[in-house]
């Protein structure tokens, strides 16, 4: 028998000041009354002083309790109206409550309130191009994004930039919307640029700005997410935490749909998608839907043209940009997605004293797509050989075109054949050395082409 009396002693009582257990007599426990705790008691000396008395046999005690933790009917937990670490808790009626249809802005593409959707590709692929196309098509409600692509419904379209600068957003809404066909009036109340933003996703004061910030608006655009985390490494958590404790949760408090663009990192293109962008992949993890923008080659590369912008009178861009879902939201169906290409169009004004006074962002098929690198190599191949046969120089090959002419070397070949054989240009092999002839193209006059005249070589 180990007999025990305990009382609770304030801190002034105990002898080493600390609240604890002393002996002494104190009125009877009433043990039922204590049920909900004795578990607690059974793992805690501190807990244990809750349980005031005589209470004679410590093992005898242990026992009796854990027989009255075992016999106690345990109450269901109450969830009323009170907050849970801060946060209002959902009973089961709630969590299987009928959910409403998701309301996306384009359900093809996934955006959608939640988690921020995101796009990535390299600097200079047209991101921006796109999504500002994308932004007129959502602000006015009238237009397919990317010609192709139905939008869900009208939007109010907030854009935030720390990567482009001011003069060349502004340039860019002004082409597309004449490519589109938009006025000023249409967008009226549905169109915000706010260029370089004070207050970064990583302020602590983040998401109480942010949820000011886009309180009323449907859309929100981030360009890029680098600029938004200055002086934050792409691999720091904080990177990360942007998507899960600043943006999914202003987004749905608010109802704005978040749009972040980011940037491929060092050897992204070879990488799986989840890698692809800069910094950590748990980026990717936070993300929504994705969209991965890869440039492929379109037959012709003009010089001085920046990527991402149109460049030939044709309207034909240096590169197409070809678009996969790397990733579906959890609001939408799946990877569903095709890939698919965006080119860039140029459109004149309406005098068409401009030839590139506008712009369009417009969606290719896999079938279309080839299409068009065929005939682009061919308007590429026969405008350099031209240029070359007025100065009496003949082309030495497809060598000299894939360099010179930056035409991809899957399509010079079938280029050069397809012109011969429609007779606008024609080979001349010319003997160099001891080895095989080389190939030497001359364009050959036709209705719109005069080739002036040359000295025939000897065979």
């Amino acid at each position: 028998m180990r007999p025990l009396r305990l009382r609770l002693a304030s801190r002034s009582d105990a002898p080493d000041g600390k609240p604890g257990l002393v002996s002494g007599r104190v009125p009877p426990n009433d043990l039922d009354a204590e049920a909900a705790v004795l578990s607690a008691i059974v793992l805690s000396r501190d807990a244990l002083a809750r349980a005031q008395g005589d209470l004679g046999d410590v093992d005898q005690f242990f026992e009796d309790a854990a027989r009255a933790v075992a016999a106690h009917p345990r109450e269901a937990p109450r969830i009323g109206g009170g907050l849970v670490l801060g946060s209002r808790p959902l009973d089961v009626e709630e969590l299987f409550a009928p959910l409403p249809p998701v309301s996306f802005l384009s359900k093809d593409l996934q955006w959608c309130a939640g988690r921020p959707a995101t796009i990535v590709g390299v600097r200079g692929c047209g991101k921006t191009m796109a999504i500002q196309s994308a932004a007129l098509s959502l602000a006015s409600g009238a237009r397919p994004i990317w010609d192709h692509f139905p939008v869900g419904r009208r939007a109010r379209v907030l854009h935030m930039d720390h990567d482009s600068g001011t003069r060349s957003t502004q340039r860019r809404y002004q082409r597309l919307a004449l490519g589109l066909g938009l006025s000023r009036e249409e967008l009226v109340d549905y169109l915000r640029f706010v260029p370089g933003p004070k207050i970064r996703l990583t302020d602590p004061r983040a998401r109480d700005f942010y949820r000011h910030a886009v309180e009323g608006w449907d859309f929100c655009i981030l360009d890029s997410l680098r600029g938004f985390t200055m002086g934050v490494d792409d691999n720091d958590a904080r990177t990360r935490d942007c998507f899960d404790q600043v943006l999914m949760p202003v987004s749905e408090d608010t109802g704005c749909a978040f749009l972040v663009l980011h940037h491929t990192g060092t050897g992204g293109a070879k990488k799986p998608d989840n890698e692809a962008g800069r910094g950590s992949s748990r980026i990717f993890e936070g993300s929504g839907s994705q969209l991965r923008f890869t440039l492929i080659s379109a037959g012709e590369r003009v010089s001085g043209v920046d990527d991402g912008e149109a460049s030939n009178a044709s309207g034909s861009g240096p590169e197409l940009r070809r678009v996969t879902m790397a990733k579906a939201a959890s609001e939408g169906t799946g990877k569903n997605l095709a890939p698919f290409y965006l080119d860039f169009e140029d459109v004149p004004d309406k005098e068409e004293v401009d030839l590139k006074a506008g712009v369009r962002v417009v969606y290719r098929a896999e079938e279309q797509r080839t299409a068009k690198c065929g005939r682009d190599a061919l308007e590429t191949v026969l405008r350099y050989v031209r240029a070359r046969t007025l100065l009496n120089q003949p082309v030495c090959g497809v060598k000299e075109l894939e360099k010179e002419a930056h035409v991809h070397h899957r399509v010079s070949g079938p280029a050069v054949a397809q012109l011969k054989r429609d007779k606008l240009i024609e080979d001349e092999p010319e003997k160099c050395g001891r080895g095989d002839p080389k190939p030497r193209l001359w364009a050959l006059t036709t209705a719109d082409f005069t080739a002036p005249s040359r000295p025939r070589r000897a065979q």
